[in-house]
């Protein structure tokens, strides 16, 4: 039909594993921000949730070619999401920990939500961003030798 298929295995990459914990601690940080109220916290959490889960879906069923041969720039966007949320997450946590209006578990769950999106954008910066796009990727021989004809023609 479109070519979808189903592919767990991809959750057991690094990749998989960080966006799975991504979709985990915003399930349970958007939770327990609903039940305190904290709005701040409910928009970067359920945010998160709803993102980075419509993007493992899109690894998990091979989504991701289809979109990006209609989208070639969705890992640009991908990567740029990752940035401004590390960011929003970042200046949460510094209002957390220097004025203490929420307790700890605030904190706790932003900084693994941080370091989980922390990894995934390391994972996608290195990666390239993404299949179609080199963003910041790798400038091995092979990559030198295959687009440019041999060694040292840059």
């Amino acid at each position: 039909m479109l070519g979808l298929g189903w592919d767990p295995q991809y959750i057991r990459t690094w990749k998989g594993m960080a966006m799975l914990s991504q979709v985990i601690v915003g399930a349970v940080g958007g939770v327990i921000s609903f039940i305190a109220g904290a709005r701040f916290e409910q928009f970067i959490f359920w945010s998160v949730l709803i993102i980075t889960g419509v993007l493992l879906f899109t690894q998990i069923t091979n989504l991701t070619n289809i979109v990006e041969a209609k989208i070639p720039y969705l890992g640009k966007l991908r990567l740029g999401y990752l940035v401004v949320w590390c960011g929003l997450i970042g200046i949460c946590l510094v209002i957390e920990f220097f004025t203490f209006i929420t307790s700890l578990i605030y904190i706790l769950l932003n900084f693994g939500l941080l370091l989980a999106m922390g990894v995934d954008l390391a994972i996608t910066w290195r990666s390239g961003g993404a299949v179609s796009g080199n963003i910041g990727g790798s400038t091995s021989t092979e990559n030198l030798e295959s687009e440019h004809g041999g060694y040292g023609t840059i």
